[in-house]
């Protein structure tokens, strides 16, 4: 799967159709992060916190995301009991004679797998935040912003 580029990396190569740009009409991002439902597990809710605070921060959080978000957060729950479990067992188990490999290994590496699809999907790795759209960060209140034009300088000299 290839990532998509986003319009400022476009705009700065030069290759930005304004007629095939994001126009924004997309979901209204969330400015806050939501609350963990109720149904979660204690650990589930943890990486919910988390993962909602990240969202709403990068600016990829929207309401119709809260499905993914709740799947994401058990997922990661499921990776630290399967990683418990296989440090408490041993990544082989004997059965009778024979040793075979842990179930949990392999329920384990899917479940990262699929994690990391999904984080991918909230642009919460180095490479897919390169191709989201992300929030602009806020403008840092400028205290020379509201000079008139008789006060201002450039290069030492009025203009």
């Amino acid at each position: 799967m290839s990532l998509r580029t986003t319009d400022e990396r476009k705009l700065i190569a030069g290759k930005l159709r304004k007629h095939r740009a994001q126009t924004g009409g997309g979901p209204e991002r969330l400015t806050k992060p939501p609350s963990a439902p109720a149904e979660l597990s204690a650990a589930a809710r943890v990486e919910w916190d988390w993962l909602a605070t990240e969202g709403v921060q990068l600016g990829t959080l929207t309401a119709s995301d809260l499905r993914a978000l709740r799947m994401l957060a058990e997922m990661l729950a499921q990776i630290d009991d399967l990683a418990a479990r296989v440090q408490t067992e041993g990544f082989t188990l004997q059965s009778g004679d024979t040793i075979k490999a842990n179930p949990a290994l392999r329920a384990l590496e899917s479940a990262r797998v699929q994690a990391v699809a999904l984080l991918k999907q909230f642009g919460m790795t180095p490479l897919s935040r390169q191709s989201v759209n992300l929030a602009p960060a806020p403008k840092a209140d400028n205290p020379f912003a509201n000079l008139s034009g008789s006060h201002r300088f450039a290069n030492g000299r009025r203009i």
